[in-house]
């Protein structure tokens, strides 16, 4: 076969050089992730002791808090026949009386100690929360104080409770009925309230039950409801309708609920923090948040909080939780989310610049050299650093804008020096600019960060489109 049958291709190599510049470029943009990586790794290190700071004065003031009840706990004695070969196997070696669960009665017969937990027909409760900052190391951290009216009404007491009754053998324990509130951490109880020292209450006995003033007692029913504080309140058997009155501080850090457990539930808060979220099971009908804080409105009825109005608790071990009504209190300007937010949109905007630079090398001819991408690629992943370090002594927004004409005054002389041209360091400050501006949006607008981050693609698209509609010619040429 003679040569001329055989194809030929004419070698290029204005375009060979083209494609391995592209090629390095864009692995010079997919390297800067490392750094970027190390600069997550520090916010999230930073983050860190910002929670161990917080969690160290919690522990101190106290911590997110969470509170159910009050409920009533009635013991209740009965006798009964063990149910099982192995139930009755274990009574024969205990002793003739044993305190606990039950104790022998005779040889085939058990007194059994049940507890009757009954929810209260109604609850009031009005919670006035108000915050102060403290300092710890470099780290400003938000207080709150929660001061508490918790009203409640027990209707046809007796009768509920004899109406329990599983047999006529069951004995209620009249005076051990107690009145328990649990709650998460109580050791951020405070019962010395400005409104009791102003009513001239006795801030040692915040319960009224009906006409009587009681204190307070570390809870011993922890196994069935938790961390707890009770109570002991006079039910007698004739007693039918029974009222209490709770005033209560308690210091709180992070969230506060409160259990939506009564037959009707209707909680009034009000705080002076800015950014509450409310959450948890239940939802509240109405809310509002001013630049003078928040209030919110709850009403639950009865068939919404999936528990009976009592019940044995050793028969069925139902939870107090997951009723809760909740405020959240978020930290919008907390500097290591946002960075962390930001570091996602870095690549993106690594390559918006290197679009920007890869322009001007296409419509003004001017060659950058690799190193030059590095460094400008470098200057940018500061920007991050630089925001990390000076966000823990200013604010989010002094921070963010100081960090940025930083770089953007470095990147805009680092372009003067290796082009020399007026209008071309005008570029790519404003192309800078613009990319800081629409990233300190982003960060704002959370829920419309996917449709703006869209919207700068393809603007970076259209540019990139722009500027290589005559890279064929360039590289015939």
């Amino acid at each position: 076969m003679t040569s001329d049958a055989q194809t030929s291709y004419p070698r290029n190599p204005a375009g060979i050089r083209w494609t391995f510049r592209i090629a390095a470029i864009v692995f010079l943009g997919l390297l800067s992730l490392i750094p970027l990586l190390i600069v997550d790794g520090v916010a999230d290190e930073r983050r860190r002791y910002f929670f161990e700071a917080q969690s160290a004065l919690g522990d101190s003031w106290g911590r997110a808090q969470s509170l159910s009840g009050p409920v009533l706990v009635v013991p209740v004695t009965m006798l009964a026949q063990p149910s099982s070969m192995s139930e009755m196997s274990e009574m024969s070696d205990m002793p003739e009386t044993q305190n606990g669960r039950w104790r022998r009665q005779g040889k085939d017969a058990v007194l059994i100690r049940k507890h009757l937990i009954v929810l209260p027909d109604e609850l009031q409760v009005k919670a006035q929360i108000d915050h102060e900052m403290r300092t710890r190391a470099i780290y400003e951290i938000a207080l709150f104080s929660a001061e508490l009216d918790i009203k409640g009404r027990f209707e046809n007491l007796s009768e509920r409770i004899s109406e329990r009754l599983e047999n006529s053998s069951a004995e209620v324990d009249w005076d051990g009925i107690r009145l328990v509130l649990g709650i998460s951490d109580p050791r951020a109880i405070r019962l010395a309230l400005d409104s009791a020292a102003q009513s001239g209450a006795q801030t040692d006995q915040p319960l009224q039950w009906n006409s009587s003033s009681l204190a307070l007692e570390p809870g011993e029913f922890d196994n069935l409801l938790g961390r707890s504080v009770q109570a002991s309140v006079v039910v007698q058997e004739n007693t039918r309708d029974a009222t209490f009155n709770l005033a209560l501080g308690l210091g709180s850090t992070e969230s506060f609920s409160i259990g939506a457990i009564g037959g009707t539930t209707t909680y009034d808060l009000a705080g002076s923090w800015l950014h509450p979220g409310f959450g948890g099971a239940h939802s509240p009908v109405r809310r509002s948040v001013s630049e003078a804080g928040f209030t919110a409105h709850w009403q639950v009825h009865g068939l919404a909080r999936s528990l009976p109005d009592a019940w044995f608790h050793e028969d069925q071990r139902r939870a107090l939780s997951g009723q809760e009504m909740s405020v959240v209190f978020h930290n919008p300007v907390m500097a290591y989310t946002a960075i962390d937010r930001g570091i996602k949109y870095g690549l993106v905007f690594i390559a918006l610049t290197f679009l920007t630079f890869f322009c001007i090398e296409l419509t003004v001819g001017i060659s950058l050299h690799i190193v030059q991408y590095a460094v400008v690629s470098l200057g940018l992943i500061m920007f991050y650093m630089t925001l990390l370090a000076a966000s823990e002594h200013l604010s989010f927004i002094l921070s963010y804008g100081l960090s940025s004409l930083l770089i953007v005054s470095l990147l805009g002389a680092y372009t003067w020096a290796m082009t020399g041209v007026k209008g071309l360091t005008g570029l790519v400050v404003a192309v800078l600019l613009m990319l800081y501006v629409t990233l300190f949006v982003l960060l704002q607008l959370e829920d419309f960060a996917l449709l703006v981050g869209t919207l700068l693609l393809l603007v970076g698209l259209a540019a990139l489109m722009f500027a290589t509609r005559n890279l064929h010619r360039q590289v015939a040429s």
